[in-house]
């Protein structure tokens, strides 16, 4: 299931229960206020843990695919700096190749 999909998912079923509480409450029926309240605050904790646990696994993975990246961009740092004078066209695609890891690592 996608994210989005849990996200609105949640939303839906906190609308209901507050609905659920409100009504409950003028009805004067407080076991279901608690049951219509609990229901909500369950389906909260799982988006939030959803939400953690998808962006902690995204965040490994990018650490992972961009290690060898970085180390072969300083690589390619050290060859061009050596070099008199450094040809514009490796530097600017040097350049290129470290924007595309800044924002793949956002």
């Amino acid at each position: 299931m996608k994210l989005k999909t849990l996200r609105t998912l949640v939303g839906a079923t906190s609308v209901i229960a507050i609905t659920g509480m409100i009504v409950s409450a003028i009805l004067n029926h407080i076991g279901s206020v608690i049951a219509f309240g609990t229901f909500g605050a369950v389906a909260i904790v799982v988006m939030i843990t959803s939400t953690t646990t998808v962006r902690t696994s995204m965040q490994s993975q990018a650490s992972e695919d961009s290690a060898g990246s970085g180390e072969d961009l300083e690589l390619e740092v050290s060859r061009l700096t050596s070099q008199y004078p450094v040809p514009e066209a490796e530097v600017r695609e040097l350049i290129r190749r470290s924007v595309a890891l800044a924002r793949k690592n956002k």
